[in-house]
This record gives structure tokens, C-alpha cells and sequence, in this order.
């Protein structure tokens, strides 16, 4: 289940292929945002190489059942802040869904795809009751030995969350991903990289389409290979932004929140041991408006990432990191996001698998945000804390039960809530 969608300015997209590459500008992070995905659907996309990639198609369905407890992520005093009423703060929501996925591989080629309908019934608020769902297509291409890249879309249309915007009504969101990018390997060590990205959000409720827009972005570096497992890189990217209603009022002064990036880093991988692994990163990012004089953003950028395989079953992630994002929903709400998670997973038979994360993160809004320009500042904190326990009965029948819980404080107090969200899935695949 995803509950929060966030915006990255470096975070990098995942593909097939075992590298660093493109930065894709989309990342999927838990918290607040409330927004139900497919108990079926793929997190990610196989790796596997051309010679151990076979074609394949599945088909599933799947049925989950959740219990909200804050669905609406209201503060405890919302009638007293005179926030709208609502039909009921907590809800059992029904999520059924239909999709496939597999992988044709034709040659060196390989093209993924994956894609799900689903329908959400909400028992209480039954006004919003939605139809969403998500696709994706991912072409990993080779040229020889030494030029290789991919390319894709990655579609996903789903309900809004309640926690960022304060809009409690029913607000469709639809971003559509294009990405394309490509490795050149100039010897046994040296590579070169590449990319483009392109994004657009919409929303279809006429109270939050001031966070409509596009983005356009690019990518390029240089990467040194010590061994299989050690990377080294230097990385630059530019990003374009341009929100569909741009134009805002600060003090009587027109705002263009239309932005500018610039951002360079250094990244590395590093194996410490065999079972201990280091991911991190570290650059700095320059954000400018055409109104220079608010908004501005300039900063320090890193992620830190430990991999460390306790046993044979048992895997743990610590990941702490500081960079610029948004809320998927509304992303014109630019923060700078700091903080830590640490998720263990427990393979505890071929069928059973136990997961957990703890997350803290800090949110600091920058001046162009919106929301922090109408109330002269925000500044939140958010915790989660989730457990789940994932039973593969056959290869074709899976179960899963989840239950986290997630506050947020903040110096505003029609953002402070705090909720509990529990949820069972059971997914069928027709293999």
C-alpha cells in the first residue's frame, strides 16, 4: 500500500539494470498522504539480466480490506479550528482490483509491464468512491557489450491524501512519467551517463488544481568501477518546473512559482563487508524563481543508505537523508525533508515474511510554498511506524496483513493528527 507519494530533487529511479542512472524525480515515501494501491501490484521491476530474462504473463486479482481510524487526517480540536465537517472520521474502505504483469524478451532486449484497475468502496463516505489504478512499461535496451540504457512510462491515477492540502473533498490525482536514459562504457572501469525526465500532474478537483503542472529534467555523469561490487560517481542535473496556475500574490507582489534547479553530486557504493553495504550520496542544490528575491532555495543534498544482511533470512536498512520534496498532491508545497527510517525484513520460512519500518522525518517548508506564504510558516514532524506480515500460500496465492501507525506535529494546528491504518489483502494469480 502506498500512503504518501513524494517528489525527490535527487532521488534516483530504480530500473532493471543494477546501476546509478537517471534521476527520476519520483519516489515513493510512507506517512499522511492516504492513497490506496492495488494489493497486487508490482513495487518494482525484475533484475535480471538478458540471459536469465524469460517471457512471461500473468494475470491477477486481488481484494483488500482496510480500516482507517483518521481518514480524513483531522486534528482532534478540527471543530474548534473550523475545519469543514465530514461524514465520518474513520471508514472500512473495499479495494478490488484486476491487472497483469510479465516481460517479453525478445534478443538482448527486455520489455516489463505491469497495469491495475481498481475499484475503492468506501462504507461511510461513499462520496469518495473512486476508480484508480497504475501502468508501466519499462524498455531495457543493448546495443553490443559496451551501450545500454532504458526507457518507459509509468502512469499512476489515484485519490489525493487529506494531510497536505487541507481539502477534504474527493480529488482525483493523475501524474504520467516519460524517462529515457543511457550508459556508455568506456573501458573495464570508466562509464558515461545520461538521462531526460519528464512529468505531468493533474488534479481533477477545481479547489487543488493550483498544484497542476509539468517538470522537464536532465541528467548526465561519470562513473569509476573499482570492482563488481564498489561505484564511484559525480553526477550534475538541471530541473524545469512550470505550475499550469503559476501566478500567485505575496504582500500585494505577483508570484511566478514557476522554478529553475541546478544540483551537483558525488555518490558511491561501497560493499563492506560481504553482508554490509553502503549507499550514499552528497551534493549541493540551487533553486531559483523568476522573482529572485522570494522563494530562493539553496542547500546541502545527501542520503545515507546501510544494507546489512544480519543472516541468511534476515536484512536490515538504515537509511538517514536530506533534500528538497513535496507531496504528490501538492507539490507547488516545497519543504526540506530531514530525517531517518530503519526497516528490518525477516525471511522466516520460504512462505512467511515479516517487515517493519520506523521513520521520523523533519519538514521544513521554504517560502515559495504555498501553504507556508498564506500562514507565514510550517514546520512539522512526522513519524510512522508500520509491521506487516506477507504469507505466499503457492506461487500463486499471496496474503498480507499490515498495520501502521503515523502523527504528525506541527506549528499549525489544523496539520497536527495523528492515525491508525490497518489493513488484509489476497492477491490470485492465474499463471
Amino acid at each position: 500500500m502506498r500512503n504518501m507519494d513524494l517528489i525527490s530533487i535527487s532521488e534516483f529511479r530504480a530500473a532493471s539494470l543494477v546501476r546509478m542512472g537517471i534521476c527520476a524525480g519520483l519516489c515513493v515515501w510512507s506517512g499522511g498522504n492516504h492513497c490506496f494501491a492495488a494489493p497486487g501490484s508490482v513495487g518494482a521491476y525484475t533484475v535480471a539480466s538478458p540471459e536469465q530474462a524469460i517471457d512471461k504473463f500473468d494475470i491477477f486479482v486481488a481484494d483488500q480490506i482496510s480500516y482507517d481510524g483518521n481518514l480524513y487526517r483531522l486534528p482532534g480540536n478540527s471543530q474548534e479550528l473550523g475545519l469543514a465537517p465530514v461524514t465520518s472520521r474513520t471508514d472500512w474502505i473495499n479495494l478490488t482490483s484486476v491487472g497483469v504483469e510479465g516481460e517479453w524478451v525478445p534478443g538482448l532486449q527486455e520489455i516489463q509491464f505491469n497495469a491495475h484497475v481498481d475499484e475503492n468502496r468506501f462504507q461511510r463516505n461513499h462520496d469518495l468512491n473512486n476508480t484508480s489504478g497504475d501502468a508501466r512499461v519499462l524498455w531495457d535496451w543493448r546495443v553490443g557489450s559496451v551501450f545500454l540504457g532504458d526507457a518507459g512510462i509509468d502512469y499512476t491515477k489515484h485519490l489525493a491524501g487529506f494531510a497536505s492540502t487541507g481539502f477534504l473533498g474527493r480529488d482525483i490525482v493523475s501524474r504520467a512519467d516519460y524517462f529515457a536514459d543511457a550508459r556508455y562504457q568506456l573501458g573495464p572501469r570508466w562509464a558515461l551517463f545520461g538521462g531526460v525526465v519528464g512529468a505531468n500532474t493533474t488534479n481533477n478537483a477545481p479547489a487543488v488544481q493550483g498544484n497542476d503542472g509539468r517538470t522537464k529534467s536532465g541528467n548526465g555523469g561519470v562513473e569509476l568501477a573499482t570492482s563488481v561490487n564498489n561505484a564511484f560517481g559525480l553526477e550534475y542535473r538541471y530541473a524545469d518546473g512550470h505550475y499550469t496556475f503559476n501566478e500567485s500574490l505575496l504582500d500585494g507582489i505577483s508570484f511566478n512559482r514557476d522554478y529553475q534547479d541546478n544540483s551537483a553530486r558525488g555518490y558511491a557504493r561501497y560493499s563492506i563487508t560481504e553482508k554490509t553495504t553502503l549507499i550514499g550520496s552528497a551534493g549541493y542544490l540551487r533553486r531559483t524563481y523568476l522573482n529572485s528575491s522570494i522563494g530562493a532555495f539553496s542547500g546541502d543534498i545527501w542520503s545515507a543508505s546501510v544494507q546489512w544482511q544480519a543472516t541468511d533470512k534476515t536484512q536490515v536498512t538504515f537509511t538517514a537523508s536530506r533534500d528538497l520534496q513535496a507531496y504528490l498532491d501538492a507539490q507547488s508545497d516545497y519543504f526540506v525533508s530531514q530525517g531517518f527510517s530503519i526497516s528490518p525484513t525477516w525471511a522466516a520460512s520460504e512462505k512467511l515474511t515479516l517487515k517493519s519500518t520506523i521513520s521520523w522525518h523533519d519538514q521544513n517548508y521554504i517560502s515559495s510554498s504555498p501553504v507556508a506564504i498564506a500562514l507565514d510558516s510550517r514546520h512539522d514532524k512526522v513519524n510512522f511506524e508500520q509491521a506487516e506480515v506477507i504469507y505466499t500460500a503457492t506461487s500463486a496465492l499471496t496474503f498480507d496483513l499490515a498495520c501502521h501507525f503515523e502523527q504528525r506535529a506541527s506549528n499549525q494546528e489544523v496539520f497536527k493528527y495523528h492515525d491508525t491504518l490497518t489493513t488484509a489483502s489476497v492477491t490470485f494469480k492465474f499463471l
